[in-house]
């Protein structure tokens, strides 16, 4: 997309644009810490996973819960993190 392309939209549309780009930023940088975590939950003997140390992928608005998230959630609430 061109800087021309760009100013031509409307409000509504530059915030989807947007949104869009720091959805795909997040994505990026969780990847990256993703793969952190995950050495460290090896190093640490494997009794943890790496959504333990730094939570679940961005998503998008409107996006529903997986299930795996779901039992984590239920998880933390019964021992009281959540």
């Amino acid at each position: 997309m061109t800087l021309d392309e760009i100013r031509e939209l409307d409000f509504c549309q530059f915030n989807e644009l947007l949104n869009e780009v720091q959805y795909q930023k997040a994505v990026d940088d969780y990847r990256i810490a993703h793969n952190f975590a995950l050495l460290s939950c090896v190093v640490s003997g494997g009794r943890m996973e790496p959504e333990d140390l730094i939570g679940f992928p961005p998503k998008r608005e409107g996006d529903k819960p997986t299930e795996k998230e779901l039992f984590h959630l239920a998880r933390q609430t019964r021992r009281g993190d959540g």
